[in-house]
């Protein structure tokens, strides 16, 4: 947010804590960086479409902190929008609560959702929308205490993907950032990791290292879309789903020949990095995934 304002945006922010959200102007100082004035939303879920309402229209309503305007704060228009509201907790699969599971999935998917789907016809108009929404490595490793949040971060992975489909008509790019940082929600969730890793894991797992990785796929030269790209402790990779070159095989094909091929089945070589199914490439062969121009290699002249 921060980043975001420095560069010139006016930030609208919904935390999960009951107390106003402050909306940022990057002309006016919170701290040492920017800030603007506090809209009010507090933490119920379904707030997160009145977020939107709010930016654009503006609340009547005073304004909670002495020094900031008064009466209507109005932004007239969206072109941004940032999912990174999140909560985990360490409990095993057997155990977990249906409440608490209910609750994280509220926080991570339907908020996710709402916001996006109050945010879409803005976003269009805007003519080129941007949303960043946030996933974890546990959607890819797993976790051994941590499955109802690996769940919720595979099906934001998936709603990524899909709106980046949907949005190729509007001009509408989505990605998603794979962030680490130490955090409070790391240091309550990480019972497991012992005060000498955590001291490590503070050090090097900065925020400085992941925004940048945030303002990037919300600007509008953003080059691609339906990506996941990850930052944390230094490094900045991309994350894809691969599809190896597989078998053929005919109508006789049985359990005993698929375990029987298994190597060529797993075999790595060859394989494809998977793009997405844009309008008029359904029932097709699987889609390659486009490499964006600024993302191409060159050498000695030539594109690789």
């Amino acid at each position: 947010m921060r980043r975001s304002a420095h560069r010139g945006s006016s930030t609208v922010a919904l935390p999960l804590t009951v107390r106003p959200t402050w909306a940022v102007d990057p002309e006016r100082e919170l701290g040492r960086h920017s800030a603007g004035a506090a809209v009010g939303h507090g933490s119920d879920l379904a707030a997160g479409r009145d977020l939107v309402t709010d930016a654009i229209e503006g609340p009547e309503r005073e304004l909670d902190r002495p020094d900031a305007r008064r009466g209507r704060l109005t932004f007239g228009a969206l072109d941004i929008v940032v999912n990174n509201a999140g909560v985990a907790q360490s409990q095993t699969f057997e155990g977990y609560p249906e409440s608490d599971f209910e609750s994280l999935m509220g926080i991570h998917v339907h908020g996710t959702w709402a916001v996006c789907q109050e945010a879409w016809p803005h976003l269009t108009r805007s003519g080129a929308g941007r949303i960043v929404n946030t996933v974890s490595r546990a959607a890819y490793l797993g976790d051994p205490q941590g499955a109802a949040y690996a769940t919720a971060k595979g099906a934001t992975h998936g709603l990524t993907r899909a709106l980046a489909v949907e949005g190729a008509g509007r001009g509408i790019k989505v990605n998603a950032i794979c962030p680490a940082a130490w955090r409070p929600l790391y240091d309550r969730a990480a019972t497991d990791i012992g005060e000498e890793a955590r001291e490590e894991l503070k050090r090097r797992f900065r925020t400085e290292y992941v925004a940048p990785v945030i303002v990037a796929p919300a600007h509008e030269s953003c080059p691609c879309t339906g990506e996941v790209i990850t930052a944390m402790g230094g490094r900045v990779n991309r994350y894809f789903v691969g599809e190896t070159r597989g078998i053929e095989v005919g109508l006789d094909f049985s359990a005993e020949e698929f375990l029987d091929r298994l190597p060529d089945v797993w075999a790595e070589d060859g394989y494809t990095a998977i793009g997405l199914a844009m309008p008029g490439r359904r029932g097709g062969t699987t889609p390659v995934a486009e490499v964006p121009v600024a993302a191409r290699r060159v050498t000695a002249g030539r594109d690789l």
